[in-house]
């Protein structure tokens, strides 16, 4: 079989599998990619300008700019997107639909694949991918199923390759960095206007960015913030330009930080400046906190004083630290939610090589049953990556030789023995499938991994499944748009969904009894096996 990347095969680390289901190969691929975490549903009704909403799950801005940014590429016709799909998403922008997208989930080393699946998945009509909606004034969420039947779209059923088209590209880097560029450049020049401002209030003066002080220093930046200052200073009455105009009561040098501001603008700048601006000690004949009545019962700016300071410290340090906390939160769901998911597959492991092994134990090959076996586990767990019609028959294949080794040295060997072994290998090969899929059709359908765990695996596992209800994944069929809309097909989650309760428990506390249940008996052994010793949290 001709092998085309990801026309009948997975891409990436994946790119060794093969099939010839395409159209649900696009399917599987984008199930792949629609993993972030994100609000779980009941965040629907959310307005769109609940910032703090956006800034801590979701990307609040650019959404727009990215998906304007994609059809340019893909008109060129080198993506393998259809001009169709060009045209909804031309219609989204049309409509003012923007696809809920995570803020985190992309590294951008290969395309923004995380965000740019929630494109693909609002195209599909996935209900469990969220769409913003302006319903009238007001901007709602939506499952995207029910938001392109309120543009009149139809969902879309993505062509060969056309999943790596939509999701293999920097849309959401060029947008994010587009408006960040314009931001940090707006702020910069911003900072370079507030300096100047505190030059007059502080009676400056404006030799601190004269052009032969910033030349010397050769540095570019620094010659442009200093000429800057210098022409936003130009006809003020209250700078001075010249030492020879100073008087008795007016410093040489005045504050630091406005003097020495083209060298190092940053955050920390406008802070002490503004602090010496409130001081009248340092602000040279202004009132305290720029009081315009008494100052003994006038505090006019002194809160918006106290205000800055914290706005460069403790909440700096708070949001941070929040920060940190969140993105180890999430780091911890998904790996929690991938752990589980292991444990599962061993377990279910354990009871296929369970029911194998009896199988096995033929009388005539009792003398070859442990070089057999250890063959065949060798085999089992090489060949993961295939997909059970052709597994096994890779995995019985490598046998052959210990049998054919076997009846060499044996004095009577069986008439025909070729035929004997190709026949043997066969029948070895579809017991190994039958069983293979008997015992993962059992497991499904009851999964039990905690036979198999230790005490806080089995604790964490139990959580997971049982008080969170995120099952284990079953692959393809557990894709909501995949089915024939049955009612299970209703409960269907994406796998950033079910992530998102495992985020939502250890943001909300809920995880912290599992939690304090796995150190139980923790305390009962110390480093030396010894008893006595007590567990802390």
């Amino acid at each position: 079989m001709l092998l085309l990347v990801c026309v009948n095969t997975g891409f990436g680390g994946r790119a060794d599998t093969s099939t010839t289901a395409a159209g649900t190969l696009q399917v599987a691929l984008l199930q792949m990619q629609l993993s972030a975490v994100l609000p779980v549903s009941g965040a629907d009704n959310i307005a769109k300008d609940n910032k703090e909403f956006q800034y801590q799950m979701s990307i609040p801005d650019g959404v727009d700019t990215a998906t304007l940014s994609m059809p340019e590429s893909w008109v060129q016709g080198h993506s393998a997107v259809c001009l169709d799909i060009i045209k909804d998403i031309l219609k989204f922008l049309e409509h003012d639909l923007v696809p809920l997208v995570p803020l985190r989930g992309s590294i951008s080393a290969s395309g923004d694949l995380c965000p740019l699946s929630c494109i693909a998945g609002a195209l599909e009509g996935n209900p469990d991918v969220r769409v913003w909606w302006r319903d009238g004034s007001a901007r709602k969420l939506l499952p995207a199923d029910r938001a392109l039947k309120c543009i009149g779209l139809a969902p879309v059923k993505f062509g060969p390759k056309e999943i790596l088209g939509l999701l293999n590209g920097t849309g959401f880097s060029v947008a994010v960095a587009a408006i960040a560029h314009h931001q940090a450049e707006t702020l910069a020049t911003l900072a370079q206007i507030l300096t100047a401002m505190g030059v007059e209030a502080l009676l400056g003066t404006a030799e601190s960015f004269d052009p032969f002080i910033a030349a010397v220093r050769l540095h570019s930046r620094q010659i442009e913030v200093a000429h800057n200052i210098r022409a936003f200073l130009k006809g003020s009455k209250l700078a001075r330009f010249h030492h020879a105009s100073s008087t008795s009561g007016h410093l040489r040098q005045y504050q630091y930080a406005l003097r020495t501001s083209s060298q190092w603008l940053r955050p920390g700048l406008e802070d002490m400046a503004l602090s010496q601006l409130l001081d009248s000690r340092l602000a040279y004949n202004l009132p305290p906190s720029l009081a315009v009545d008494e100052p003994s019962l006038s505090y006019s700016m002194k809160g918006v004083d106290i205000n800055m300071a914290s706005y460069i410290l403790a909440l700096i340090s708070a949001r941070y630290t929040h920060t940190a906390v969140d993105l180890v939160s999430l780091m911890s769901s998904a790996y929690l939610c991938c752990l589980c998911q292991a444990l599962d597959l061993r377990a279910m492991n354990g009871g296929f090589i369970a029911r194998l092994k009896p199988e096995l134990e033929d009388a005539q090959l009792a003398e070859l049953h442990i070089s057999i076996w250890k063959s065949l586990q060798d085999s089992l767990a090489a060949s993961t990556s295939k997909d059970s019609s052709e597994r096994f028959l890779g995995v019985a294949q490598p046998v052959q030789h210990i049998v054919i080794g076997y009846l060499a040295t044996s004095t009577t060997p069986p008439p025909k023995c070729l035929n004997i072994i190709t026949t043997w290998t066969a029948t070895l090969a579809e017991t190994l499938k039958t069983i293979f899929n008997a015992n993962r059709k059992s497991y499904l359908a009851n999964p039990d991994a905690t036979p198999y765990l230790g005490n806080a695996s089995k604790c964490m596992h139990l959580f997971v499944r049982n008080e969170l209800d995120v099952p284990m994944h079953r692959g393809i069929v557990d894709h909501p748009n995949f089915g024939s809309g049955s009612a299970e097909d209703n409960i269907k989650r994406s796998t950033g969904s079910r992530i998102s309760c495992i985020y939502r428990a250890i943001r909300d506390g809920s995880i912290v009894e599992p939690v304090l249940g796995c150190l139980k008996g923790v305390g009962e052994v110390d480093r030396n096996g010894a008893g006595g010793a007590r567990a802390k949290l």
